[in-house]
């Protein structure tokens, strides 16, 4: 009876181990999906009439009272209950003008925008009535061409390009709102020199203790910048289905800028990167050549809290993140090629929030 006894014990015991063997082997197996993590919390609609001339928008911004719809060479303002408050032209080289912008940062009051065509920073404020966009400043860049712009307090932070993979150069400058420079950090990897290729690659971001996060296309690490010890940590958790650069590739790629694109699109590509209040990390990758016939863009991400530690990994969304407000990541419900025709109300974004705890 007692080895009976003993033998049923061993057996339970067995199988509870082997049951939860195998749920968290299913677990490590199958990411969580996007609905498992986010709920949906409402849909975002803007008010299209005559007056609204939409272009396909290089990326959007928010301040929490003001959508800003950021184009090449135009600026689209919609206000918070998201009818058109107005739309200005900015094409041309002069003050205040900008030929291909390649990213809009928006921050409290002031909208900063980066011009590739002309390698300048230009600065708008809104008035006080909130009714007009008005021309602050502008100062060059001509020597770091960065491809992302953030917006934070008085400074402003680049997220540079390497342009010469022989030479190191700082991953991030930091600018006072006159153009003087303050500091640079850290150096681009090696395996970012095909980001200068492909506009809207890279990402960067800041929490709510001002601690700067960025990554670069083909690299699948996240540097965390502690500006108030002045040091840099590296989220180092690469995912099974990341690409990196291989230098040898890059080396066969190298002959002409259309090698290197293509190259790029082979890669997996980080795209962008965000914060979400309290306390996450979102970084977004396009890990599949969408170039190639019959193929679709495929966004995943990976989920990191702000101390490093990898929450979920291979999450794939239903498109790009346009931005993150607090706790909100918007996403929008087409693409954009898709949103700028016709008139009327439409719905253009969906806000979503992450609901695991």
């Amino acid at each position: 009876m007692a080895f009976n006894l003993f033998g049923m014990k061993l057996l339970f015991t067995l199988l509870f181990v082997l049951s939860y063997w195998s749920a968290n082997s299913q677990n490590r197996s199958s990411p969580p999906t996007f609905n498992e993590l986010f709920v949906p919390v409402d849909t975002v609609y803007i008010d299209i009439n005559n007056d609204t001339f939409l272009t396909t928008p290089v990326n959007l911004c928010f301040n929490g009272n003001y959508l800003v719809w950021g184009a090449e060479n135009s600026i689209t303002i919609f206000s918070k209950n998201r009818s058109l408050l107005y739309y200005q032209d900015k094409k041309g080289r002069g003050p205040g003008e900008f030929e291909r912008a390649v990213h809009y940062s928006c921050n409290g009051n002031s909208i900063s925008v980066l011009d590739r065509s002309s390698n300048k920073v230009s600065l708008f404020r809104y008035s006080k009535n909130g009714k007009e966009l008005l021309f602050s400043d502008e100062f060059s860049i001509s020597k770091k061409r960065p491809s992302k712009l953030l917006d934070v307090g008085h400074s402003l932070f680049t997220l540079n390009n390497l342009l010469n993979p022989n030479v190191s150069e700082p991953a991030i400058s930091v600018y006072k709102k006159d153009g003087t420079t303050v500091t640079s950090v850290g150096l681009i990897p090696k395996s970012a020199e095909l980001q200068s290729f492909i506009e809207g690659s890279g990402g960067i971001t800041v929490d709510d203790s001002s601690n700067i996060y960025y990554s670069f296309l083909g690299d699948h690490r996240v540097w965390k910048w502690s500006q108030k010890k002045d040091s840099v940590i590296i989220f180092d958790n690469k995912p099974e289905y990341f690409i990196n650069t291989e230098s040898g590739n890059l080396k066969k790629a190298s002959k002409s800028s259309m090698e290197k694109i293509r190259y790029a699109f082979e890669i997996s590509r980080i795209t962008d990167l965000f914060f979400l209040s309290p306390d996450l990390i979102i970084q977004q990758i396009e890990p599949d050549n969408y170039l190639k016939e019959g193929a679709k863009q495929k966004v995943l991400i990976e989920v990191f809290d702000t101390n490093g530690i990898k929450k979920y990994s291979s999450v794939q969304l239903p498109n790009v993140i346009s931005f993150t407000y607090k706790d909100l990541i918007y996403i929008p419900v087409d693409f954009f090629s898709n949103l700028i025709s016709g008139q009327g109300k439409k719905a253009v974004l969906i806000r979503y929030k992450f609901k695991v705890k």
